[in-house]
């Protein structure tokens, strides 16, 4: 009777890891897109027309011209990594890196941007939902 319970246990113990695992994966795709939506919203906050310089305050989003940065936040697919769930998320246009770090561009006329970080922001309000995020995803896993 004793080996029936352990049995059912170890049945138990693998069903669960691997729920664990399908859920880890999902929760690492859901994480990322939560980001990116956030990261979206907060580049659409400011806009202005082009070639009119209305530039948003240093440490903000940048304002919105063409909608071209907001549009390329991308999410990856999950990969495996060491056990873990590998997955990016963020804007894949040439200046998304600049207006986030700021730093100095043009070659002839060098000018120094400030940062105006967009994907900090959005990651920062993400982790404030990760015990909601997690028990959405363990929920639907």
């Amino acid at each position: 009777m004793a080996l029936d319970g352990l049995q059912a246990l170890d049945v138990a113990l693998q069903a669960l890891t691997r729920k664990g695992k399908v859920a880890a994966r999902a929760l690492s795709q859901e994480v990322a897109r939560e980001t990116a939506r956030r990261q979206r919203s907060l580049l659409a906050v400011r806009w202005h027309p082009p070639r009119m310089l209305t530039n948003s305050p240093p440490g903000q989003p940048p304002a919105m011209v063409t909608g071209r940065l907001r549009e390329s936040v991308k999410v990856t697919p999950p990969v495996p990594s060491g056990g873990w769930w590998i997955t990016r998320t963020g804007p894949t246009t040439v200046y998304g890196r600049i207006q986030e770090l700021g730093g100095v561009c043009g070659w002839q006329h060098r000018t120094r941007l400030p940062p105006r970080p967009s994907l900090e922001p959005a990651w920062r309000l993400t982790r404030m939902r990760i015990g909601s995020i997690v028990q959405d995803v363990w929920r639907r896993g």
